[in-house]
């Protein structure tokens, strides 16, 4: 298990994490215009906050980035079982989300599930940790809240997810059998990630070499893009091939990194490209559709768009100069 002393406790890559998850969560995706950033403070509350927990807890039980996506796939069940309830409600924001690949006897559509907590895991929680410990890489192996602030952030956590259900109009429509059900998949989460902490053992490196970082870039992006066009083809194919092709391409990613991870010359680096992959998918998909919730016209949610993407590209090359500036710092050393 990890532990890390007080003074190794860092305020500031928390607060960026705060705010790139919401940012990346929401705005890069193109769901929210920029004419709705006056609800970033809310969506800090929620996504922020969750985000910061994932990490948190994945570190302080030594699990790694196993931990952090299993955390991150129980912080989206939390969210859009307890919060919006969009994975029980047939008509959420009158979308219809559950109408393709309904599965009637848990009352759940087995397209939406899938595309969207697939989204947490991977974006809301897991880019928008790694893109922050590449950004302030001297601390990306600390604790970054106290056992205070650690209290303090679930408590705000409490209050994002009253405030978010509040302001999405989310009305009661799970049932007790569901919202059980989804109780007892985040604790059999949270369960496997301690466990996993107390089991996990140093990555042996193997004897071959791992490709390049933009191999693992490009990899990265071109699977999650083909992952989220599964939706253009919704009502073309069936729903149990839809849904099988997006498990496929997520499996793939995954063997790929755990392939390439256990090779030598695996660095943060190949983690940020990862990251980059996944963040410029977001930046292409939010130019193609028009926002959810905007109040504004398309022309300004467009140029919106793009400034967010313009901040994503600054931020993966920032964090590319600031980790590759850790290495050459460690080689000094």
């Amino acid at each position: 298990m990890m532990s890390n002393p007080a003074h190794q406790v860092q305020p500031w890559p928390a607060v960026t994490l705060l705010v790139a998850s919401p940012l990346i969560g929401e705005f890069l995706l193109g769901n929210m215009a920029i004419d709705m950033l006056w609800m970033l403070p809310l969506l800090c509350l929620l996504y922020g906050t969750g985000a910061l927990l994932v990490r948190e807890f994945a570190r302080r039980l030594g699990s790694g980035w196993p931990g952090i996506l299993m955390l991150g796939l129980a912080y989206g069940i939390i969210e859009e079982s307890f919060v919006t309830q969009s994975l029980f409600d047939r008509n959420f924001l009158g979308l219809r989300l559950l109408d393709y690949g309904y599965l009637p006897a848990a009352g759940i559509g087995a397209w939406w599930s899938v595309f969207v907590l697939a989204l947490h895991a991977i974006w809301s929680t897991g880019a928008a940790i790694n893109l922050s410990e590449a950004l302030w890489p001297k601390h990306a192996g600390s604790l970054w809240l106290s056992s205070r602030g650690l209290a303090a952030t679930m408590l705000a956590f409490a209050l994002g997810c009253i405030g978010v259900a509040f302001a999405s109009g989310a009305r009661a429509a799970a049932s007790v059998a569901q919202l059980s059900a989804a109780a007892a998949i985040v604790i059999l989460l949270c369960a496997a990630t301690w466990f996993l902490g107390r089991r996990r053992a140093r990555v042996a490196r193997a004897a071959r070499r791992a490709p390049s970082a933009v191999t693992a870039g490009i990899s990265a992006f071109t699977l999650l893009s083909l992952f989220m066009l599964t939706t253009w083809t919704m009502h073309s194919v069936s729903a149990i091939v839809n849904v099988g092709a997006m498990v496929g391409l997520l499996l793939a990613l995954a063997l790929l990194i755990h392939y390439w991870s256990h090779a030598a010359g695996w660095s943060p680096l190949h983690r940020l490209a990862l990251t980059g992959g996944a963040l410029l998918t977001y930046g292409w998909w939010s130019l193609l559709l028009p926002a959810m919730v905007t109040t504004s016209t398309p022309m300004v949610d467009t140029m919106g768009n793009m400034l967010f993407l313009g901040g994503a590209l600054a931020s993966i090359v920032l964090a590319w100069r600031r980790t590759v500036r850790g290495f050459r710092s460690s080689s000094v050393d």
